[in-house]
């Protein structure tokens, strides 16, 4: 067994009986460092159900390089946030630059990073229930990339993920306050295949309130479509599933989906 796979098991191990974010860092500060690790970031970028929320779990807060990284907003040019909602394995900051275009805002990302002597950083994507996206990332001036350190790296900070979440709740948090009361009800009937006319008569509001607070729900879900919030709202249970007489009279194409609603589900086939 390599060093690095020893640390990771016994990270791993350890890291289920912290019971704080700042013991979780310490330890994963720890375990990582030997191993040439000097920077690290782990959160939280789209919450489920598809709600972008970045949250910060932990972070190398009292590097120079990060407080420089939080002073300029270089997150908001920084191109793993996009390359992780497409990419299900690890990569290196090196892999990014020979493989993907740049802008120079992303670019500059890099080149300060070098500034601070990160040469080199590997990105862990962490794609988790209905559409949420968590990652973390590792970088210093001697850190290693082979398979086995990359391997290693990424059970300690899955782990760390893990942990983090539960002690945060974050998830749980988020499936309680995600839609508001009146926008869950507005959800509920229109998935009943009731329009804004009908769901303001139920509701005692006037149509255009009601499609007021259904394009709120779907922005928070950031999607598009009604279907797509309904599904979404389900996903998180904030809604309950109608009987299947009742979704009867959806017409058989919406949002470019072919929708079957001769059993207790919706089966969605996009075309």
């Amino acid at each position: 067994m390599t060093a690095i796979e020893k640390s990771a098991f016994q990270f791993v191990q350890k890291a289920k009986d912290v019971d704080t974010i700042v013991d979780l860092e310490a330890l994963f500060i720890e375990f990582t460092s030997p191993h040439g690790v000097q920077f690290h970031m782990i959160g939280q970028l789209i919450m489920p159900g598809g709600a972008v929320k970045t949250t910060l779990l932990f972070d190398c807060s009292h590097s120079e390089w990060f407080r420089q990284y939080k002073k300029n907003y270089y997150f908001l040019d920084d191109p793993a946030a996009r390359i992780s909602k497409e990419a299900f394995s690890p990569y290196t900051w090196n892999w990014i630059l020979k493989h993907v275009d740049l802008s120079k805002a992303e670019q500059k990302v890099f080149e300060e990073a070098r500034r601070f002597g990160m040469t080199e950083g590997i990105v862990f994507p962490f794609h988790g229930p209905r559409g949420s996206l968590g990652g973390a990332t590792v970088a210093g001036n001697k850190i290693k990339t082979e398979p086995t350190e990359i391997a290693g790296f990424q059970m300690m900070a899955y782990a760390a993920y893990l942990r983090a979440l539960t002690i945060t709740k974050l998830f749980e948090d988020n499936t309680k306050s995600v839609l508001t009361q009146r926008q869950r009800e507005c959800i509920n009937w229109a998935q009943y295949g009731k329009n804004n006319a009908e769901i303001g008569g139920i509701l005692g509001i006037s149509p255009h309130t009601v499609k007021e607070h259904i394009e709120a729900a779907k922005k928070t879900f950031g999607v598009t479509s009604r279907i797509e919030a309904i599904l979404q709202a389900r996903d998180c249970n904030l809604i309950s599933f109608s009987p299947p007489s009742d979704r009867s009279n959806w017409p058989p194409c919406l949002g470019g989906c072919v929708v079957f609603a001769d059993c207790s589900y919706w089966v969605i086939l996009v075309r």
